[in-house]
């Protein structure tokens, strides 16, 4: 035998005892110290292995000699490293992707065949880094960096966790990326909106936290799901299954350690079943960033991070410590569950009537279909999207019907239950069956196919005809004579829609629509009169159809102008300072806002590519605005809550550099009252 075969054989032996021993865990959890406040690992046998966390990269620690060798000492230790491979976010690299490619290469050499954690440029949706990524350079760098760390340290688990601020046609182009993750993580922080815990070291006040405890509590679950059902919607279920919280921040601002304590809690309470899907832990933050201005959730919010001077707070991790080795050692039946996912709430919404229904379904991801029996009809609800909850659809329902609700999961379990069709209606006590069902199809009120259809035995002639205002998400249909009219439902693509009297005219019907109905469509309108009778009319939802409000005259428009650089649309503008231009659109509405929102830059150019994205606040109602795909400067949403015209909105512009703007505006539309 040669001596260099010999070596060889030494070699391929040595690396496959160093696998052996490090094979990458498929049961594991990530844990916080309740005591050190350093993150640990628990793995199924119920040791414990230690975590030292490194950032590393061009954006954090360059010196790649020097990286590996605190690797190498990490793991003679005996411990665990984190790595956040950090090379494009705050000031790293803006290109040169083969810089990247080359730094990781490294790292991965250096775990070799050891346990790691690897967590490719978290938050990578900020500032210039998600044009870089969603570019084909910046795909291809993902991907060979990941393969690098698959390749040269097959037991690292690998992970990248976007900030998921955006919406979810922000993060498609990570897809195939996501597929070849080991596991997906997100992030968690919870934060008060009080002057107090929010301002800032520039004098700006954070404003996207909680306004209490209670709320606190709440967005716990509440934001895990949302995150996670973004990510499913933008790359398809997550078919490793696993995932945990890579950067979760719990202050203590506004509610002290009590209440620190209770908000983890609602973590360590739900464990049982966020482990059945798929939950692996969290690394929990033991302080904030020491330079002041690198605290953008606030000075005091980030600064009362620390969890280890709480006595409540230590005695819940340490609860859930207990919890999670039992978990993992004899499974989710040794441990008492007070999940609350497995309570679910369902509740029939105000603004349900015999012709629409809207129904509160928490939590709702994993959910397949839902299905509503009313007097033998089923129909189909939909999950909008403008809700991560509500599920809607026209239908013909008396009000105070007794019905069955239908819910069913994509694992294949089912829930039915008898639910009264009343708004402020609630049923909890659901039982879960597991197994099949057939589910019936949508049942929508058919259209008739003649041109006008009336029953009633009155002469009078009815005319239809579309508002000006109407567009694919707003509906405003003027109907003559008004006097007999008991109510107006649309049905627009088997979608019905029960239209609403406009406080400004009787005559003037209007709804806000979703799913949404293309202009140019055919749609038929059911007139029900007082009588018990009913006339429908068939005709397009377009331009042809279109006539000038009745109520025009009597607005007041203010500096109505036409700006030539907005493609020649009529719009209004609004308090236009502080480097945000904003232009109000005449198709915006109490239901429906849409903006033109433009930063000027230190050039004085309108730019619209540095704008992360934009939240309408009206009242009680917060809405993060979506991005119209063919034209970046136009921000659009449904509103749930009615925004009336005259107003106080509050707008709060994110910025790709991390500035928040927040502009005061009156909410002015064309429609006065």
């Amino acid at each position: 035998m040669s001596r260099e075969l010999l070596f060889f054989i030494i070699a391929c032996l040595c690396f496959l005892i160093t696998f052996i021993q490090g094979q990458k865990q498929t049961k594991y959890f990530l844990w916080p110290n309740p005591t050190t406040g350093d993150a640990q690992m628990i793995l199924s046998d119920g040791s414990v292995k230690q975590i030292e966390t490194l950032w590393v990269g061009y954006a954090a620690w360059t010196d790649v000699n020097q990286v590996r060798s605190k690797i190498r000492e990490i793991i003679a230790r005996g411990n665990v490293p984190y790595i956040h491979a950090y090379n494009f976010g705050d000031s790293g690299l803006r290109g040169q992707f083969e810089k990247a490619n080359a730094f990781d290469l490294e790292v991965a050499k250096a775990i070799g065949g050891n346990i790691a954690f690897i967590n490719i440029d978290t938050e990578w949706d900020v500032s210039d880094v998600l044009n870089l990524f969603q570019s084909a350079q910046g795909q291809q760098s993902l991907l060979t960096r990941v393969q690098n760390y698959k390749t040269y340290s097959p037991n690292a688990i690998v992970t990248s966790s976007p900030g998921l601020w955006g919406p979810a046609s922000s993060y498609t182009f990570f897809k195939d990326i996501s597929k070849q993750l080991d596991a997906r993580s997100i992030l968690l922080h919870i934060v008060s909106n009080s002057p107090t815990c929010g301002k800032r070291i520039d004098g700006s006040v954070w404003t996207n936290g909680v306004n209490s405890l209670q709320e606190g509590k709440t967005r716990v679950i509440e934001n895990i799901i949302s995150s996670l059902n973004k990510m499913n919607t933008a790359w398809g279920d997550n078919n490793n299954g696993n995932w945990f919280i890579a950067d979760t921040g719990v202050t203590q601002c506004d509610w002290g350690q009590s209440g620190q304590s209770e908000i983890l809690n609602e973590i360590i309470k739900n464990l049982d079943c966020l482990y059945a899907k798929g939950f692996r832990g969290f690394n929990l933050r033991n302080q904030g960033p020491d330079e002041l201005a690198e605290r953008a959730m606030g000075i005091e919010n980030e600064g009362r991070f620390i969890f280890t001077n709480s006595a409540a707070s230590k005695q819940v991790l340490q609860n859930g410590f207990t919890k999670v080795k039992s978990i993992l050692q004899n499974g989710i039946g040794s441990v008492n569950s007070n999940c609350q996912l497995q309570q679910l709430l369902v509740q029939v919404v105000t603004g349900t009537s015999e012709f629409w229904a809207q129904i509160e379904i928490k939590p709702s991801y994993d959910i397949q279909s839902v299905n509503l029996n009313c007097n033998g009809k089923s129909t189909a609800l939909n999950l909008p999207s403008w809700s991560d909850s509500q599920w809607v659809n026209g239908l013909s329902c008396p009000l105070n019907s007794q019905t069955i609700l239908t819910i069913t999961y994509k694992n294949g379990d089912v829930i039915k239950k008898g639910l009264q069709f009343t708004p402020g209606a609630t049923a909890t006590d659901i039982n879960i069956n597991v197994g099949s069902t057939t589910i019936v199809t949508n049942t929508p009120i058919t259209p008739t196919n003649t041109k006008t259809t009336t029953t009633t035995s009155s002469s009078t002639q009815f005319s239809v005809k579309v508002q000006e205002e109407a567009n694919e998400y707003w509906t405003q249909l003027f109907i003559e004579p008004a006097g007999l009219i008991k109510s107006v439902v649309m049905t627009c693509q088997s979608q019905n829609h029960l239209l609403e009297v406009s406080s400004w005219s009787k005559q003037e019907f209007i709804k806000a629509i979703n799913p949404p109905c293309p202009l140019d469509t055919p749609i038929t309108v059911t007139i029900n009169l007082t009588n018990g009778s009913k006339v429908v009319k068939n005709l397009n939802y377009s331009k042809g159809n279109k006539v000038l409000s009745t109520s025009l005259n009597k607005r007041k428009i203010k500096n109505l102008f036409k700006f030539e650089a907005l493609a020649a649309n009529i719009l209004l503008e609004v308090n236009n300072n502080n480097n945000i231009k904003v232009y109000l659109s005449k198709n915006s509405n109490d239901y429906w806002v849409q903006l033109k929102v433009y930063h000027i830059d230190e050039k004085g150019v309108m730019n619209v590519d540095n704008i992360q994205y934009v939240q309408f606040i009206c009242g009680v109602s917060k809405v993060n605005l979506e991005r119209y795909e063919f034209d970046k400067n136009i921000w659009f949403k449904p509103l749930i809550s009615k925004c009336k015209s005259g107003n106080n909105v509050k707008l709060v512009v994110y910025l790709k550099t991390g500035r928040i703007i927040t502009k005061n505006i009156i909410y002015e539309t064309l429609d006065y009252y």
